[in-house]
């Protein structure tokens, strides 16, 4: 059966009806099948070796410094005066990358992200502190957008939830780093009365080579028409890959407002904007907070950074390991989802519920699995790249879901008060709430893409299309742009 265009679709109320012809792939219909699997592979692994370690910096970088010295009574109003710059700033950034070059918007916002960076060096109050916060978490708010484009524009849908726990692996990685790196500059301080205090000298030499490499990803870090590491052959090659997603290979440069207004009659964008906001409240007040906490149980501020390494370390443990599961099994995002929110319940309940007396190392234990929730969150957004068509829905999806990931932070931060001091029972009370709806949301959420793809699958059986012509339209309608809700091929990764 071969069919070059679109005949008129007519299905149930949650595919929109598609009529007219569209435009065949340019160059690369039907390329995929032309490559063997060791193309294949080679093509992914010159991926992963330019483009994985600079966007996997970039990330680091920014988290690195992001909830460090935090000094004096306001914690939880400088955390959320950053989420604050954070939302104001989000939709123009993911505005400027749609209408102009993704790496060189990632690299000059991380130019100048590295030079507020240093600013923190020479604060000397608290309204000082306040705005710089204010400006690098305006700054900070192009990683997770940029990082999810360029995800979407060089790996197809079974590869995006493993990529994505890589950058979460490097993330907790460079958290047990920093570990190290602050307790030696905190002795040193301790130990030097009159030298430079450490937190200064972090700020100063972080931001020193934030901006430097800032430059580097100016120059390589774009889509694949624009970058310099791949041939004119790789990038066909590259384009052909993305293709099979379904959610469109090209540079699109034109907002397109309908688009937009698409997300706001989308269910799962509702979805994964509440689901985000939900998991950010605890991850606004534990991140923050957790140094306190564990400061609370009788350790000092020099072992309290010690004791934080072995907590990161085990965290990136899990992450490799589910990097290799996603690999094998990359259709389960969804179970693991909804099931990466149990560890942080429990451990965070247990510790909310221990007796006073209870020996402050078995206390220590119940912090091991409470970062896994970020398993969840950032599977959660792998499947933006994956289950959003459309460059600007893409973008504008990234844009809610962020703003709610913001104000989930800002909003959890201030559930961790001063008053409640030093184990901060509210708190935690809140966090293991909001991870048992998480759970509960999970599980509705994955049934409902079951349920669109079970009724598109039923439609185009009792209409005789095999398998090959719905891969073939669905990536034709990718390639004009359509939206997952106006192509009816599309099918949802779960």
């Amino acid at each position: 059966m071969e069919l070059k265009s679109f005949e008129k679709v007519d299905v149930d109320h949650d595919v929109v009806k598609t009529d007219g012809p569209t435009e065949s792939l340019e160059g690369v219909d039907g390329a995929i099948d032309a490559y063997t699997p060791e193309q294949n592979g080679r093509i992914l692994r010159r991926i992963d070796l330019f483009l994985m370690p600079l966007i996997l910096s970039y990330s680091a970088l920014f988290g690195l410094i992001k909830d460090n010295h935090l000094v004096g009574s306001n914690f939880s109003f400088l955390t959320s005066i950053f989420y604050i710059g954070y939302v104001i700033a989000e939709w123009p950034i993911c505005w400027l990358m749609q209408r102009y070059s993704t790496g060189a918007v990632l690299g000059g916002v991380m130019i100048f992200w590295g030079g507020l960076v240093m600013c923190i060096a020479a604060c000397n109050s608290f309204a000082s502190l306040a705005a710089v916060r204010f400006f690098i978490g305006a700054a900070e708010s192009a990683i997770t957008p940029g990082f999810l484009l360029l995800v979407s524009q060089y790996y197809t849908t079974n590869e995006h939830g493993s990529r994505v726990l890589i950058w979460s692996a490097m993330n907790q990685g460079f958290a047990a780093f920093m570990g190290v790196l602050i307790y030696g500059l905190g002795k040193h301080s301790l130990d030097t009365p009159g030298s430079l205090p450490g937190w200064k000298s972090i700020n100063l030499f972080l931001g020193a080579i934030t901006s430097a490499w800032g430059i580097v990803v100016f120059f390589y870090l774009g889509s694949p028409d624009r970058v310099r590491w791949l041939t004119p052959a790789q990038k066909t090659h590259v384009k052909a890959r993305v293709i099979s997603s379904k959610t469109n290979s090209k540079e699109v440069h034109t907002w397109d407002w309908g688009q937009v207004r698409e997300c706001f009659r989308d269910p799962q964008v509702y979805f994964v904007t509440v689901f985000t906001f939900l998991i950010s409240c605890p991850n606004g007040g534990i991140v923050t907070f957790q140094g306190l906490i564990v400061a609370g149980l009788g350790f000092n501020s020099l072992h309290t950074i010690l004791l934080s390494i072995p907590i990161s370390v085990f965290s990136v443990s899990v992450f490799i390991a589910l990097i290799f599961v996603m690999k094998r099994w990359p259709h389960i995002r969804l179970q693991l989802i909804a099931f990466f929110t149990i560890p942080s319940f429990a451990g965070y309940l247990a510790l909310a519920l221990v007796p006073e007396s209870t020996n402050r190392w078995a206390k220590y234990g119940t912090l091991f699995p409470g970062p896994l929730f970020a398993v969840s969150l950032f599977l959660s957004w792998s499947l933006i790249p994956s289950n959003i068509a459309g460059r600007t829905k893409k973008s504008a999806v990234s844009a809610i879901t962020l703003i709610a990931y913001c104000a989930g932070n800002a909003a959890g931060a201030q559930a961790f008060r001063p008053k409640d001091a030093p184990h901060y029972r509210p708190g935690l009370y809140m966090s293991v709430t909001a991870f048992a709806l998480c759970t509960v949301l999970s599980i509705f959420w994955r049934q409902y893409y079951v349920s669109v793809n079970a009724k598109r699958a039923r439609h185009f059986e009792a209409q005789n299309y095999d398998e090959e012509t719905i891969q073939r339209l669905g990536a034709e309608a990718g390639e004009t742009d359509q939206t997952d809700l106006n192509n009816p091929f599309f099918r949802y990764a779960i």
